[in-house]
C-alpha cells in the first residue's frame, strides 16, 4: 500500500529491501501523532505501476513508519500534476520518473485516503540480479531454468535478469547429483499410485523428537505428503490418516501403494489392511531403490532444498524438521520435468497458485505486539525467525530466538530477508531427548541407495508425533497491513484427515516417555496466545476492507443486513437526548462442514448488550435450552425404533422476538445510511442484547401451542404431539430444532408449518448436533466429537504428543497447593471446562477423572496442569471412540452404583458414582458424582447407602423420557 498524501514533505518507506540505493541520511520527521522519527536513509526505489517498473528518487528510509508514503508537493516540486477526484487520484505530464504518456500513474479512493494503483503481488522491489538471487532463495534454491518457468506463469514472481554468481549454500546442499531412471508408469488421474518410503533415522533429533520422516508422492500430480515419526512403529497408522485424508479431499480411491520390501510396510496389519480395501502393493526388488524411483527423486530435491536452506540461514539442525517442511511447501509449488514443467499443487487442486506471500527461509521476521500485550514505551514488533509456512491457517510459522522452543503463528509480519537471524540461546535437543545411534548425517550426501529425506505434503504440515515438549504458541498477531509486507498469505489447507472407521479396539499407543520436568516461560506478551490456534475470521470491520477474502466477507455482511431489513429490526430516528444509545459490532464465522471444508461466510451484527442497564434496556433474561443428556435420550430413543433424526435451523432466529422495552442502537458500519444523528430503534431482539434469547423463546413456545405441540413438564425445550399411535417428539437448542417421529407425513407437515412461522433451512438427516458429530448408519446411530477433540488438542500445543492408555495416572494423589503459593501460569480451567464438555456430550470415560481435577479449579499449579494435559493425551489416542444407539427389544431404565474412598484424603469423603442406561440401546447416557461425607467405617454399609442415592438420577431420566414416550411405538 502507497498513500498518496499532501501533507508529507517527501517520499517516504519504512521496507529497506524495496530500495535499489540508499546512503546514509538521518533527519527527523514528525508524523501525523506528533510523534518524532528517525530517517536511517535516501535512496532510489523502483515500483511496478501498471506494466512499467518506475524509479522514485530521494525517498527517505524510516523503519519505524508506519506506512509507505509518497509526497504530492515531492512530485509538484517535480514538475507533475497530481489530481484529486471523488473517482481517484492521477499523476500527470511525464519527468523526473522517467514515465512515458500524459497519465503516468493512478490511485483509488480508499475511505478517503488516495492509494497508489500498483501490482498487488509485489508492489516494490530491488535492482534485478538482487531480485533473481532473493527469489532464488525464497524459492528454496530453485534451479534457474524453473524459476523462469514459475515468473513466466505466476503472478506473484517479479524479477529481471537472471542469477549471475553462483550460490555457495547450492553447493553445499546440492553438490554431486546422481541420476535417477524415470519411473514408467502414466497414471491418468490422482491416487491410481501412491509412491512411498521412510527415511532416517537422522543425524539429530527435530525439536519434537522425530527422527524419521515419512512421505507420500501421487504419481499423476507428484504432490508429495510426509509426516516426521518418532519410531518406524508409526508407519501404518499415519499410512490410515494419509489414506484418509486425500481420499476424502479428492473423492478418488488409492488403488496401488509402491514402496521397498521394509518392515514398516511388509508385516501383517499393513498388508492386511491393504487387502481387505482392495489396494494392490507393489515393492521394489531388494537393494534396487531406483525401482521406486518417485520417491528417490523426491527425496533428493528435498534434501537439496532443506539442506541448502539450513546452510543458508545458519540455523541448527534441530531445524531440519522446519527445512523439510518448507521444501516440502515449496517443491509441491513449482515445476516438476516429469510433468512437462506443470506444477503438482495446480494439478492436484486444479487452481494457480500464488507465491507472492514466498520468503527467505531462516530471516530476521518482525510481528506487531499488540498494545493490549506491550507497555506504553515497550518496542511494538517481536524479533522472531522465519521457519516455515502455516497449512492449517493463514500464516507464517516463527521462532523467537530468545525462547527458540516456542513456535509463533503470525498473519501480519515484516520482513527483514538480507541477513539471518540466528537464536541467541544455546540450543540443542539433545538436552531434551537422549541420544541414539543415527546412519544419516545431515551434513554430507549420502549414497543414492539411501536417501536422507523424503517429501512432505504442503497441505499436511509434518506430524511430529512427538512428546509435548515441543510447544506450540499460535500468535494471532493483530497487525495493520503497513507494519506487514504486502505479501498475501498462503491459503490454509482445506484437507482436513476425514473419519476413520469406527474401531472394533481401542488403539494402543506408545507407552508414555518420561522426561525430567523443567518450567518453560515465554515472554510475557505471549502467554494468553500460547495455546490459542491463529483466528482465520477478521476480528473487525476495518479488518475486512484489508482481507484477501474481502468479497465474501461483504457479501456475507450484506446478506445479514438485508435479513435485519426483512424483519423490520429497527426504524432510523433522531439521536435521543435522554438516552444512553446501545453500540453494536459485526462478528464474522467461517463455516465448515464435518470434513474441515468452508461451506459459508458468515456475518452477523450483535448489540454491545454490555452497555445496556437493567431496569431500563432489560428486565428478565433467562432463556432455557435442551438439556444434552435429553438430546442424547431423544437419539437413543430414535435409533431403538429404527428412526432418522431430522434437523433443522432458524435462521437470524433472535429477530423474531418482539422487544418490549425502548432500546436505541448506533448505525452499523458499513450501513450508515443517514450519518447525520440518526440511529436505530430496535423493534425486534437482536443479538447480543440481554433479552435476546429470553424473547426467542418465548416466540417458540408461542409458535409450539399453535402447531399442538405440548411442552414436556420436567424438560422445557422437549416438545412432543400425539395423534393415536403417530408420535412426534422436537428437542430445542437455541436456534436448532432437532425432530424425530415415526410418521414421516407428521414430520414433513411439522417443518413445513415451521417454515410459515420462521425463515427455516430443512437441514435434512442430523449430521451435526451442538458439535458433536452424528452417524446414521442402517440401525446404528453413533455420536462422536473427534473433530473437536483434534482441534482441542492443537489449540493447546498438544499436536506433538503421544496418547497414553489411561486419562488418570494410577495411584496419583493430587492436594490443591498452598494457600501462599500462586497459581501456575496456564489456561488450567479452559482445559477442564472443554473436557467437561466432551464428558458431558459423549466420552462418559472421562467423567471420573474430569470431575476429579475440576476439585482444584481454584487452586492448581504444574502437578495439576500435567494430569490434565494427560486427559487430553488420552483423547487423542482414543478420539474415534463414540456412543453407539441401536435397535433393542427391550427399552428400560437401568441404574448402576459404586462406592470409593476416593484419591483423596478428607476423611470420611466418598465418592459415589452413578451410570443409567436405556436397554442397549444407550451405553452409559448419564454419569452423575456426587461427594457425600460419611461417618461409615464399611465399604458394604456406604454401598447400601448409595443405591438410594442412585434414585435422583434415575428419576431425572425418566421424568424427561416418560412423559413424551409413554405410549409404545
Amino acid at each position: 500500500m502507497y498513500p498518496i498524501d499532501s501533507g508529507a514533505s517527501s517520499h517516504m518507506s519504512n521496507r529497506k529491501d524495496w530500495f535499489e540505493t540508499v546512503s546514509p541520511h538521518a533527519v527527523p520527521i514528525t508524523v501525523a501523532n506528533k510523534e518524532q522519527l528517525l530517517s536511517h536513509g535516501k535512496g532510489t526505489v523502483n515500483i511496478h505501476v501498471s506494466d512499467s517498473v518506475n524509479r522514485i528518487s530521494e525517498v527517505l528510509y524510516i523503519p519505524g513508519l508506519a506506512t509507505n508514503l509518497l509526497s504530492v508537493s515531492n512530485l509538484v516540486h517535480k514538475g507533475y500534476d497530481v489530481l484529486f477526484s471523488s473517482d481517484g487520484a492521477s499523476i500527470t505530464l511525464a519527468g523526473g520518473c522517467q514515465l512515458t504518456g500524459n497519465v503516468i500513474a493512478t490511485g483509488s479512493n480508499h475511505k478517503g485516503m488516495y492509494r497508489l494503483d500498483v501490482n498487488s503481488s509485489n508492489a516494490m522491489y530491488t535492482s534485478s540480479e538482487e531480485s533473481a538471487k532473493l527469489w532464488h532463495r525464497r524459492l528454496g534454491h530453485l534451479n534457474a531454468n524453473s524459476m523462469q518457468i514459475l515468473k513466466n506463469r505466476n503472478k506473484g514472481i517479479n524479477y529481471n535478469g537472471s542469477l549471475t554468481e553462483q550460490c555457495i549454500p547450492c553447493l553445499q546442499g546440492k553438490f554431486a547429483k546422481k541420476p535417477f531412471p524415470k519411473s514408467q508408469s502414466k497414471s491418468s488421474k490422482v491416487l491410481e499410485l501412491i509412491h512411498s518410503d521412510l527415511c532416517g533415522p537422522m543425524s539429530t533429533h527435530s525439536w519434537g523428537g522425530a527422527l524419521y520422516l515419512l512421505t507420500f508422492t501421487d504419481d499423476f500430480s507428484r504432490k508429495t505428503f510426509g509426516y516426521l515419526l518418532k519410531a518406524k512403529s508409526e508407519v501404518f497408522v499415519k499410512f490410515l490418516e494419509f489414506k484418509h485424508l486425500v481420499e476424502n479431499q479428492t473423492g478418488e480411491r488409492i488403488k496401488v501403494l509402491r514402496s521397498d520390501n521394509g518392515r514398516e510396510y511388509v508385516n501383517t496389519d499393513m498388508l492386511t489392511y491393504l487387502k481387505d480395501n482392495g489396494i494392490v502393493h507393489q515393492t521394489t526388488v531388494p537393494y534396487n531403490p531406483q525401482q521406486n524411483g518417485v520417491s528417490e527423486r523426491a527425496n533428493r530435491t528435498i534434501i537439496e532444498k532443506a539442506r541448502s536452506m539450513l546452510k543458508d540461514s545458519n540455523l541448527p539442525l534441530a531445524y531440519w524438521g522446519e527445512a523439510v517442511n518448507t521444501a516440502i511447501y515449496l517443491k509441491n509449488r513449482v515445476p516438476t520435468q516429469a510433468l512437462q514443467n506443470r506444477i503438482p499443487e495446480e494439478l492436484w487442486t486444479k487452481k494457480k497458485v500464488n507465491l507472492s506471500h514466498l520468503r527467505v527461509f531462516g530471516c530476521e521476521a518482525h510481528v506487531l505486539v499488540p498494545k493490549e500485550k506491550r507497555l506504553k514505551l515497550d518496542s511494538k514488533t517481536q524479533n522472531c525467525i522465519f521457519v516455515g509456512y502455516a497449512t492449517e491457517s493463514k500464516g507464517y510459522r516463527l521462532i523467537d530466538p530468545q525462547n527458540p522452543r516456542v513456535i509463533i503463528i503470525a498473519r501480519d509480519v515484516a520482513f527483514i530477508e538480507e541477513k539471518p537471524l540466528v537464536p541467541s540461546k544455546p540450543i540443542s535437543p539433545s538436552s531434551e531427548f537422549p541420544p541414539q545411534k543415527v546412519h544419516i548425517d545431515l551434513n554430507h550426501e549420502e549414497p543414492v541407495s539411501r536417501p536422507q529425506f523424503q517429501s512432505q505434503p504442503s497441505t499436511s504440515v509434518c506430524t511430529d508425533t512427538s512428546s509435548v515438549s515441543e510447544q506450540t504458541s499460535d500468535l494471532d498477531v493483530s497487525a495493520t497491513p503497513e507494519v506487514s509486507s504486502n505479501a498475501s498469505i498462503p491459503e490454509p489447507s482445506s484437507m482436513v484427515p476425514a473419519p476413520q472407521p469406527e474401531p472394533s479396539v481401542v488403539p494402543t499407543p506408545q507407552p508414555e516417555r518420561r522426561y525430567p520436568s523443567r518450567n518453560r516461560h515465554p515472554p510475557q506478551r505471549y502467554e494468553e496466545n500460547l495455546y490459542m490456534t491463529t483466528d482465520l475470521e477478521p476480528e473487525t470491520y476495518k479488518e475486512v476492507t484489508d482481507h484477501p477474502q474481502k468479497e465474501n466477507w461483504l457479501e456475507a455482511m450484506k446478506a445479514e443486513y438485508d435479513s435485519l431489513q426483512k424483519h423490520g429490526t429497527w426504524i432510523l430516528v433522531d439521536r435521543p437526548t435522554d438516552r444512553k444509545t446501545t453500540k453494536c459490532k459485526w462478528v464474522y464465522k467461517i463455516k465448515k462442514d464435518t470434513s474441515g471444508n468452508i461451506t459459508k461466510y458468515k456475518a452477523r451484527l450483535v448489540a454491545k448488550g454490555f452497555t445496556q442497564v437493567a431496569g431500563v434496556d432489560y428486565g428478565e433474561t433467562f432463556s432455557p435450552v435442551a438439556r444434552l443428556s435429553s438430546v442424547r435420550l431423544l437419539f437413543a430413543y430414535a435409533a431403538h425404533h429404527g428412526l432418522q433424526v431430522d434437523h433443522c435451523d432458524v435462521e437470524t432466529a433472535f429477530l423474531n422476538g418482539d422487544l418490549d422495552e425502548e432500546i436505541y442502537m448506533e448505525q452499523p458500519e458499513g450501513f450508515s445510511k443517514d450519518p447525520k444523528g440518526k440511529v436505530c430503534l430496535l423493534k425486534k431482539a437482536l443479538y447480543g442484547l440481554k433479552q435476546a434469547p429470553r424473547q426467542w423463546n418465548a416466540k417458540v413456545c408461542e409458535a409450539m401451542q399453535k402447531l399442538s405441540l405440548k411442552q414436556t413438564a420436567n424438560e422445557h425445550c422437549l416438545y412432543y404431539k400425539r395423534e393415536g399411535a403417530d408420535l412426534l417428539i422436537v428437542a430445542v437448542f437455541v436456534d436448532d430444532f432437532f425432530v424425530v417421529s415415526n410418521n414421516e407425513n407428521m414430520k414433513n407437515d411439522f417443518k413445513d408449518q415451521l417454515k410459515k412461522a420462521f425463515i427455516v433451512k430443512d437441514l435434512g438427516t442430523c449430521k451435526d448436533c451442538l458439535g458433536m458429530r452424528v452417524e446414521h448408519r442402517g440401525d446404528k446411530i453413533s455420536l462422536d466429537q473427534t473433530k473437536y477433540i483434534e482441534k482441542l488438542v492443537e489449540k493447546f500445543g498438544m499436536t506433538e504428543a503421544i496418547p497414553v492408555l489411561t486419562p488418570l495416572e494410577p495411584g496419583l494423589k493430587l492436594t490443591v497447593i498452598g494457600k501462599n503459593e500462586e497459581n501456575a501460569e496456564v489456561p488450567y480451567q479452559e482445559l477442564i471446562g472443554s473436557l467437561m464438555y466432551i464428558a458431558i456430550c459423549t466420552r462418559p470415560d472421562i467423567a471420573h477423572t474430569v470431575s476429579y481435577l475440576s476439585q482444584f479449579n481454584a487452586h492448581y499449579g504444574e502437578v495439576h496442569w500435567k494430569a490434565a494435559k494427560r486427559v487430553l493425551r488420552y483423547l487423542k489416542g482414543t478420539k474415534d471412540l463414540r456412543l453407539n444407539f441401536s435397535v433393542n427389544a427391550e427399552f428400560l431404565p437401568n441404574a448402576y452404583v459404586d462406592a470409593d474412598y476416593g484419591p483423596t484424603s478428607r476423611g470420611g469423603r466418598k465418592l459415589d458414582e452413578t451410570r443409567d442406561k436405556y436397554g442397549k440401546a444407550c451405553r452409559r447416557l448419564h454419569r452423575a458424582h456426587n461427594e457425600y461425607v460419611l461417618l461409615l467405617a464399611e465399604a458394604t454399609e456406604c454401598e447400601r447407602a448409595l443405591r438410594g442415592a442412585a434414585l435422583p438420577a434415575l428419576h431425572e431420566q425418566q421424568r424427561r423420557s416418560g412423559e413424551a414416550t409413554a405410549t409404545s411405538w
